[in-house]
């Protein structure tokens, strides 16, 4: 007796660039619906001329050649947009929060005691717009001001990258050091680095870096590792494939993007400094940074500036805006969420190696700081779509 065959639901995945983490987490909701994902222009980055299938899941609407397809699909079947837009056309969205990602990039380089700010950026319409505006805007809820640098097509074509990178250097000579900078992406903080070295200047001693999109090819092999806001793609692109879901089972979905926040900063070298001046201040950061996980307090943290207590208390409000003990804490928590995200460490070694000494502690302070235990917090960043309901 022949098995009866059941049609499953075919979905094409059109990219606009290449991701591994858009493929991910649109492959695992895929799975899990039970689509059949054609993926050919995911990897191939062609455009079927007709696509008769049941649903179209699109990043990066853009180019030319993807509004052009949008445009010849719309109202044929269901699409879903995510990171990305398509101007004149009222289609869902599931984007990044890119004002956020500024955020995030301003109140480091806030912590980290900086007083001179630059963006970096090119014409990138609302995402651009976006991140500049939730760094600016960061700033100057703390009183400080931002230079605003974009290269344009007036200033050169987009793909000239020698010129572009002669720009920046001559830029980045005029203003003030040390300097934090923020590029709207991790391709155009790599050229700030080399930009930076270009002009003799240090990274990130003279120029503090931080890119966004943790590409980690990008991030990882530049001449300074990047720091970078983590946009949390993978679950943006999950999310987009939820909704296209939604949308061919013939539910109602907001007509409202939905936004994602960002995943959080991954800290690298080229942010890796504090703008300090207090020259017991800066002996006193670098014995926390290579003693956190040590029981150490103020009096320790004092002695290792060659300064009085008072005077330590002192120089960190000033400079950083936040006590001794705060920075302590602040450093031991980043650490123990780096290992809680790339590691499957048990609590136990983790709050001992991060100086916390026992789970409970380690628990006590994840709750007063992020509302919630550090197994909660972790799950979060690993399946953070599976709350979906």
């Amino acid at each position: 007796m022949k098995s009866k065959y059941t049609r499953k639901r075919a979905v094409l995945a059109a990219l606009g660039w290449f991701d591994p983490r858009f493929i991910v987490g649109i492959g695992r909701y895929a799975r899990e619906a039970g689509w059949h994902l054609e993926a050919r222009c995911m990897l191939e980055a062609t455009y079927p001329t007709k696509w008769q299938g049941d649903g179209v899941i699109i990043q990066n609407s853009a180019t030319r050649p993807m509004r052009e397809f949008i445009q010849s699909h719309v109202g044929k079947q269901p699409i879903v947009i995510f990171d990305g837009e398509v101007q004149g056309l009222r289609l869902p969205l599931v984007t990044t929060d890119n004002f956020h990602a500024g955020r995030l990039a301003a109140t480091h380089f806030l912590n980290c005691g900086h007083r001179n700010f630059v963006w970096i950026g090119v014409s990138r319409g609302s995402i651009e717009r976006d991140r500049r505006d939730g760094f600016v805007q960061t700033l100057a809820d703390a009183g400080k001001r931002c230079t605003v640098l974009r290269w344009t097509s007036g200033a050169g074509n987009t793909t000239d990258w020698k010129r572009r990178k002669f720009w920046m250097s001559g830029q980045l000579k005029k203003v003030a050091k040390p300097l934090a900078a923020f590029a709207i992406d991790d391709l155009l903080a790599a050229d700030v680095i080399e930009a930076a070295f270009d002009a003799r200047l240090k990274v990130p001693d003279d120029v503090a870096v931080i890119g966004v999109g943790n590409i980690e090819t990008a991030c990882e092999c530049s001449s300074v590792p990047i720091s970078s806001v983590d946009l949390n793609l993978g679950e943006v692109a999950y999310r987009a494939a939820h909704l296209l879901g939604q949308v061919m089972s013939g539910q109602r979905v907001a007509r409202n993007p939905i936004v994602i926040p960002a995943r959080g900063l991954v800290l690298r070298k080229s942010s890796d400094t504090l703008a300090v001046v207090h020259p017991g201040l800066s002996r006193a950061l670098k014995f926390i940074a290579d003693r956190y996980a040590d029981d150490i307090g103020i009096e320790e943290i004092a002695r290792a500036g060659g300064v009085s207590r008072r005077g330590i208390q002192y120089a960190f409000v000033r400079e950083l805006r936040r006590t001794a003990a705060q920075h302590l804490l602040g450093v031991r928590l980043d650490r123990a969420k780096r290992r809680l995200i790339e590691t499957q460490d048990k609590l136990e070694p983790i709050a001992e190696q991060c100086g916390f000494k026992s789970v409970r502690n380690l628990h006590r302070c994840f709750i007063r700081e992020f509302a919630m235990a550090p197994r909660t917090w972790r799950n979060q960043q690993s399946f953070p779509s599976q709350a979906i309901t």
